[in-house]
């Protein structure tokens, strides 16, 4: 028999596992769709992840109940499949820099994605075979025989021409969104089991991605067609402040299912592996760490995400603001020292002020993580209190790059980052904090002048 239902059981390599960790950072890493599905099928097909000679992506057009070619990454044919891995050795790039090199001019040079992306095969009917087994009933299929074989549609055997390939159903929220499809045409290489097993962990993670690439894309494409038709200009607001919303619910999901998911499957996996491995203590040891650091990502993310969404009920109490800067500095010295930044702390004599202690720690803990992460060769922190007619100002001021003008609106916004890791919710919630004390926080900044922010908390006198 052609056709094959494999099994989603099984242990992959440690090797494997890392990568998948890696693959699910880069896939976090945008939410534009054609960069993802780039990323992704690149990750399928690069020898420094899962090495498959091509591959491509089918997603369902639910309103036509149809299977349609999105994206394929690989050689057409035998002398084109050639003269890339001839090219690709002298390169000799890693999967990173494959990634990292995206341009969407890539497409129009592209024989065989112009050749996935013109397929469409109907979810129902004889003519949907394998494929429509695959989505319906969420199998993975290996087709040995693919040329002769009556279940794999027509137009498939004849864009791929291969002898093997497989078949892995793309799942999101339980439901399949479309397939991942890989061969190993032209190299003559079988499709091998521990390859398969890590394309399936793999497009679990690739399945969830993709379906926030495409809310995030509808949510994006109806504020840009608002802006364009305008209308009444009352109406107008309206609506684009309720597609405000939405985008903000949509990156907001987008974000917790990236920022959860990879680090759910990295556990899992290296969970796993120490089962197997139990008895050798340097595996043990670096699954362990690499869990626990997964945890305390998590729980970042959420106590992050929780700050945003529930009511900021504080706890004040009559504190003294330079006690509680001390306690933050406590708490970043030593990073600060490895870090090479020094810390200057000048801090005036100040009256007591109700706040809540423990959010103004985070408050003042957000601003200096955020300048130190803007100093990565090192540079000076300092730290400025002083009292001025009705109010205690916080200024905390770093040697960093400095925020450009057409940004420095945008900073507090929540989930606008320019950093590679991290969401963008830290200034977010500190602006909260404040305005919450019935404060504000203000910013100067310049392309190499370093920044200040600037924390005003009114007060009273006991």
């Amino acid at each position: 028999m052609g056709i094959q239902i494999v099994s989603s059981e099984g242990l992959t390599k440690d090797y494997g596992l890392e990568m998948l960790y890696r693959v699910g950072q880069a896939m976090q890493s945008t939410l534009d769709l054609d960069k993802l599905l780039y990323v992704i099928l690149t990750s399928v097909t690069a020898g420094g992840a899962l090495g498959f000679s091509r591959a491509m992506i089918l997603l369902i057009n639910h309103k036509q109940n149809t299977l349609e070619g999105q994206m394929g990454v690989g050689p057409s044919n035998a002398e084109e499949a050639y003269r890339i891995w001839s090219v690709m050795a002298k390169l000799n790039k890693s999967w990173e820099e494959l990634v990292s090199e995206y341009e969407e001019r890539w497409r129009e040079d592209s024989s065989f994605n112009k050749l996935v992306e013109k397929i469409v095969l109907p979810l129902e009917g004889e003519s949907s075979g394998a494929c429509s087994s695959a989505i319906k009933e969420k199998k993975v299929i290996k087709v040995t025989d693919a040329p002769d074989e009556s279940e794999v549609p027509e137009v498939l055997r004849n864009a791929l021409r291969s002898e093997e390939l497989i078949m892995v159903p793309l799942i999101a929220e339980d439901k399949s969104i479309g397939l991942v499809m890989a061969d190993n045409a032209f190299s003559n290489r079988p499709i091998e089991d521990d390859k398969v097993q890590l394309l399936i962990l793999f497009s679990g993670q690739a399945g969830l991605a993709i379906e926030n690439a495409k809310h995030y894309r509808t949510i994006k494409e109806q504020m840009e067609e608002l802006k364009r038709t305008g209308g009444i200009l009352s109406r107008a607001q309206d609506q684009l402040s309720r597609f405000e919303e939405l985008a903000m619910m949509g990156r907001m999901a987008a974000y917790i299912a990236h920022e959860i998911r990879s680090p759910l499957v990295t556990m899992g996996g290296f969970a796993l592996s120490t089962l197997e491995n139990y008895q050798n203590s340097e595996v043990v040891k670096r699954n362990a760490r690499i869990i626990s650091e997964e945890i305390e990502r998590l729980e970042e993310v959420l106590e992050n995400m929780l700050s945003l969404s529930r009511p900021l009920l504080l706890k004040k109490l009559p504190k003294d603001i330079n006690r509680i800067l001390e306690k933050v500095c406590g708490f970043i010295e030593e990073r600060a020292r490895a870090s090479n930044i020094s810390l200057e702390k000048i801090f005036s004599p100040l009256p007591l002020i109700m706040v809540d202690p423990r959010q103004m720690r985070q408050a003042f803990l957000n601003i200096i993580n955020n300048a130190a992460e803007h100093m990565p060769q090192g540079g000076k922190l300092t730290l400025v209190t002083q009292k001025e007619e009705d109010f205690i100002k916080v200024k905390i001021k770093d040697t960093g790059k400095g925020i450009p003008e057409d940004l420095k609106s945008k900073i507090f916004q929540p989930f606008f980052t320019t950093k590679s890791q991290g969401i963008g919710l830290g200034l977010a919630i500190t602006q909260r904090i404040v305005k919450a004390h019935h404060g504000s926080i203000s910013v100067e900044s310049g392309p190499g002048k370093g920044t200040t922010f600037i924390i005003s908390l009114p007060f009273k006198e006991f």
